[in-house]
């Protein structure tokens, strides 16, 4: 029997063939197991039940092939390419099965994503989808995913609860818990810092649940936001964050929320050292994992630290680094779990993922053991239940390292607070988070 080659095609580029040798050895050895597995029972008796086993060990050995949906490289090239890669890299190394990745591009709002999705799916050979893209955009795929009969899982950074109108049984979603993060360390800030905070968001990083999630965190915890500054507007010059920083001054708050991600986090942390201000800043996941000089040290809370010192998370980090060039972070680790999820998930329900029911069936009851501890979903409330951890991000060398991480408990007015926003009208971007 000759194994089938693993593909991997770009539609807005050439298409590519790439084979590693573990994979061809992995998808060899499957192949023959099965086809021995096969004969061997063949031999014993030809019984219904015996040609059902045999039938159940071929399948869950048969390729499947994803249909993803990145972000346009060209707008956000690191976005895309880490999640991208940390699916490769679980699918060359620790796949029960032969997984075969096509991918599209998608440019900016739900026109552009509606017509990827159908572009992959009238090429035929697509078994599932899988989508960068924010869950408030899927309302039009619906239809679209109920006449293919295909299944589309949502990778996600988190920043937006999924509301009741775009939940589907075509659909889950998998995500960071960003808007989670923000809730929990607002908890924690009252207890450590005192009851009196500023909150800070950039313009592209406003406009999510994840700012609310923090306000709403903060005054159920006793805590007042004395203002919500916004920074790197259209209309802002370069010099506007020295107001921001002496509006902050003024109001002598016990503590800086920083909601920022990229070059507009480096650019306010490092204003904010540069002041000489002494008040406390924190922020989740992206305000703190940017890697300049000069910046103060911040207290944040993320869903992964590269940091984490489990045997899964060590392998992770090493293999991916090898295999690309570059660090893991959490972007990488996203792709990585939403591959394990599908492929978990595939064997659970059968490895059949026409059966919808089977396969939200195999996800609900899913308990796996990623880089970053117990990962289970949601699917109901449409959302992943992760460990988050806690720690002090401190920069040498343009390095960002954390120190002191301990695991946080999601406090338990999340499921209000998630379900206040689930049944709430949203108005903000529609992009995902740092997809702009």
């Amino acid at each position: 029997m000759i194994p089938i080659i693993p593909k991997e095609m770009h539609l807005s580029t050439s298409s590519q063939v790439s084979l590693t040798r573990r994979a061809f050895l992995k998808t060899s050895g499957a192949i023959a197991g099965a086809t021995a597995a096969a004969t061997l029972l063949t031999s014993c008796e030809s019984t219904p039940q015996a040609l059902q086993t045999i039938e159940q060990t071929v399948q869950l050995q048969t390729p499947v092939t994803l249909g993803v949906l990145l972000p346009h490289l060209k707008l956000n090239p690191l976005v895309g390419q880490q999640v991208l890669d940390g699916m490769r890299l679980y699918s060359n190394t620790s796949a029960q099965r032969q997984i075969n990745l096509v991918v599209h591009e998608v440019g900016v709002g739900q026109y552009e994503a509606h017509r990827a999705a159908q572009e992959l799916l009238d090429q035929g050979g697509i078994d599932m989808l899988v989508g960068v893209v924010n869950p408030m955009l899927i309302s039009p795929f619906h239809e679209l995913l109920q006449e293919r009969q295909t299944f589309l899982l949502i990778a996600d950074v988190g920043a937006d609860v999924v509301r009741s109108q775009h939940k589907n049984p075509y659909v889950a979603t998998h995500s960071l818990g960003y808007w989670q993060a923000n809730y929990a360390m607002a908890h924690q800030l009252v207890r450590r810092f005192g009851r009196r905070a500023v909150l800070v968001t950039s313009f592209y990083d406003s406009g999510y649940d994840s700012v609310y999630a923090f306000r709403y965190g903060f005054e159920e915890a006793g805590g007042q936001v004395l203002e919500t500054l916004v920074t790197h507007r259209l209309i802002d010059d370069a010099a506007h964050l020295a107001d921001v920083i002496e509006q902050i001054k003024a109001l002598r708050p016990d503590v800086v929320y920083l909601v920022s991600s990229g070059r507009d986090a480096e650019e306010f942390a490092q204003a904010y050292a540069a002041a000489g201000v002494q008040i406390p800043l924190a922020g989740a996941s992206f305000s703190a994992d940017i890697h300049a000089s000069q910046v103060p040290p911040i207290s944040t809370v993320m869903p992964w630290a590269r940091e984490l010192a489990t045997d899964e998370n060590q392998a992770f980090v090493s293999n991916f680094e090898a295999a690309t060039g570059r660090p893991a972070d959490a972007l990488a680790l996203l792709g990585y779990e939403t591959a394990l999820l599908i492929d978990t998930a595939l064997s659970e329900a059968g490895g059949d993922l026409r059966d919808v029911a089977a396969m939200q069936q195999a996800l609900a009851n899913m308990r796996v053991t990623s880089p970053r501890g117990l990962l289970t979903l949601d699917i109901d409330n449409q959302h992943t239940n992760t460990p988050l951890y806690t720690g002090i991000a401190r920069y040498n060398g343009g390095k960002v390292q954390y120190e002191s991480l301990e695991e946080l408990t999601l406090p338990a007015g999340s499921d209000i607070l998630s379900q206040q926003l689930r049944t709430s009208v949203k108005s903000g971007w529609c992009n995902p988070y740092l997809c702009f």
